[in-house]
């Protein structure tokens, strides 16, 4: 194991624990680039179980490792389908990828569905001869059915 592989496992243990999500870490060959010196790791967040030890959705977050000055320094993250990229210190919401794991399994139900800034529109079904186009049907009330316990409409974590 890599020293930016440890650092990147130090900091998600610290950071990004969860009691319900089974993480993996690899590295991103396809962000890292060709400075040895700056690394990106992309753990994996999945509920496996024994009827499907292959689950049906997961979710990801990239974290940039670099080393600097004799360390191994987390530069941030960032959580799949977000543009911004997080502090090393920013508190990460396990709700984030509740989401992205509930409309995963959304998207699979709905296939006409496009996603645009988090929210859903129906463009409509073609097929041969058959098409519709969904006017009435309001996709978010949908994404709901998939939230988890603890998790209020604006997908945060309820305190307790």
């Amino acid at each position: 194991m890599s020293r930016f592989q440890k650092r990147t496992e130090e900091f998600a243990g610290q950071y990004m624990t969860s009691s319900k999500y089974t993480t993996t870490i690899a590295e991103d060959m396809s962000f890292s680039g060709d400075d040895p010196s700056k690394r990106n790791f992309r753990i994996t967040f999945s509920q496996p179980s024994s009827n499907t030890p292959v689950p049906p959705a997961v979710a990801y977050v990239l974290v940039r490792v670099w080393f600097e000055g004799n360390k191994y320094v987390v530069k941030g993250y960032q959580v799949e389908g977000k543009k911004q990229l997080y502090e090393e210190t920013f508190k990460f919401n396990e709700a984030w990828i509740d989401r992205i794991i509930a409309q995963v399994r959304f998207a699979e139900e709905w296939p006409c569905l496009v996603a645009r800034n988090d929210e859903y529109e129906c463009i409509g079904y073609s097929s041969g001869s058959l098409s519709f186009w969904v006017d009435d049907v309001d996709p978010s009330e949908r994404l709901n059915q998939f939230r988890p316990e603890g998790v209020d409409s604006n997908w945060e974590v309820k305190e307790e």
